[in-house]
């Protein structure tokens, strides 16, 4: 297994992950 390149799913999960994280900065710094 080369951690050089993930597999597309990971790289999807990590988006999804990280796209979360924004949403709830963003509801945050809103407050």
């Amino acid at each position: 297994m080369t951690s050089a390149i993930p597999e597309p799913s990971t790289y999807g999960v990590i988006l999804g992950v990280l796209a979360l994280l924004a949403g709830v900065l963003r509801k945050r710094a809103a407050r």
